[in-house]
C-alpha cells in the first residue's frame, strides 16, 4: 500500500468520478462525493469503475483507429487531425492528447454524429496557441462553435467543412514555411547521478501538489 498523494487524485480517483460524465451517468460522481452513507458510496464508487473500464476500452479502440487514419494517410503535416462517424464523443480529448503525444504535433480528433454535426477536441505543443486558432475558425465562419486556450481546445463542425477547418489549422499552427511545430522538453536543471538522493525526491515532494501553475520539475543528466 501505498500513501495517498496528488497523483492518485489526478490519475487514480478522478478519471474514475469522472468516467459517470464520459460515458455514462454524469451525476454519479458529485453523488458519490457528497454522500455521507457508506454504502451508497461504495455502490457508487463500484459502479463508476465499471463506467471507468468501459471508458478505457471505448478509448483504446478509438485511438486505435486514429492511429490507423492517421498513419494511412502519410505525412500529416503541421497538426494531426483524425476524424470519424460513431466514434464516442466523450474520450476524444484523451484521444486528441495520446496522438499529440505520438506524433509530437498538435492533434484534432473530431467525433462526428449520424446528423452530420462534428464534436471536436483538441490538444496542443509548449509554444503553439491551439485556443485563438480555433476561435479564428469560428470566427471565420468555418466552426458552428469552438473556444478554448493555448494548450486544449474543442469547436463543433460541420462534416463538409473538416476538410477546410483542417487546412485552416494547418496554415495557422504551422511554421512560416508549413512546417510542423517542434514538440520541446524544457528542464529545470541538471542534476549528477549522485545527486539524484531520496532526501531530494523528498524535498521535491513537500512542493506538491504538480499541475497547471506549479509543473512537476524536469531534470537532465548531461552526459551519460
Amino acid at each position: 500500500k501505498q500513501a495517498p498523494e496528488a497523483y492518485h487524485l489526478g490519475f487514480v480517483r478522478g478519471p474514475r468520478v469522472n468516467a459517470g460524465g464520459r460515458v455514462g451517468e454524469a451525476g454519479l460522481g458529485a453523488r458519490l462525493l457528497v454522500t455521507e452513507d457508506l454504502a451508497e458510496a461504495r455502490r457508487i464508487a463500484e459502479r463508476l469503475d465499471q463506467l471507468n473500464r468501459e471508458r478505457q476500452e471505448i478509448e483504446r479502440q478509438v485511438l486505435e483507429a486514429a492511429i490507423a487514419q492517421v498513419d494511412a494517410a502519410g505525412d500529416p503535416g503541421p497538426v494531426v487531425h483524425a476524424h470519424a462517424e460513431g466514434w464516442h464523443p466523450g474520450v476524444i480529448g484523451i484521444v486528441a492528447s495520446r496522438l499529440k503525444d505520438r506524433y509530437g504535433r498538435p492533434a484534432l480528433v473530431t467525433a462526428v454524429g449520424a446528423d452530420g454535426i462534428g464534436k471536436g477536441s483538441g490538444r496542443s505543443v509548449s509554444g503553439v496557441d491551439m485556443g485563438t486558432a480555433v476561435i479564428a475558425a469560428r470566427q471565420s465562419g468555418l466552426l458552428v462553435n469552438g473556444g478554448g486556450h493555448a494548450m486544449a481546445a474543442g469547436w463543433t463542425v460541420a462534416r463538409d467543412a473538416l476538410e477546410r477547418f483542417t487546412a485552416f489549422m494547418a496554415e495557422r499552427l504551422g511554421g512560416p514555411d508549413g512546417a510542423a511545430p517542434r514538440a520541446t522538453v524544457e528542464i529545470d536543471g541538471a542534476l549528477t547521478p549522485g545527486g539524484a538522493t531520496a532526501m531530494l525526491a523528498a524535498a521535491l515532494g513537500k512542493l506538491e501538489p504538480y499541475g497547471a501553475g506549479n509543473a512537476r520539475p524536469v531534470f537532465a543528466m548531461p552526459d551519460l
